[in-house]
């Protein structure tokens, strides 16, 4: 994909999976700072995908500072996780149905 960056930054479906293997190579920062530059609108077959790598970025996160004995800053990703960014079409649904997947 890095060959063909220009093409993976015009199509949201293809940023995704960018993102996603970003994730997968442990990069969660460089995923998160891409994904957070990005407005994605929802698309058919890929409504979660977007949703599903911003809390994905923000746990492999805050497993990082955890690790490192961050506990604080741990904690405030994993309560950011639970928030989608407002620019997103999926936040103003996701805030009514107040995530919970965390806390219980």
């Amino acid at each position: 994909m890095q060959a063909h960056l220009e093409l993976v930054e015009a199509r949201d479906d293809l940023a995704i999976e960018f993102i996603t293997l970003l994730n997968l190579l442990a990069r969660p920062e460089e995923a998160f700072r891409r994904l957070m530059q990005r407005n994605f609108h929802p698309w058919e077959g890929g409504e979660g995908k977007a949703s599903g790598q911003y809390v994905t970025c923000l746990v492999e996160m805050a497993k990082t500072r955890l690790a490192g004995g961050e506990t604080l800053a741990a904690i405030e990703l994993l309560k950011q996780a639970q928030i989608y960014p407002q620019t997103w079409a999926k936040a103003s649904y996701m805030e009514r149905k107040k995530i919970t997947s965390f806390t219980t």
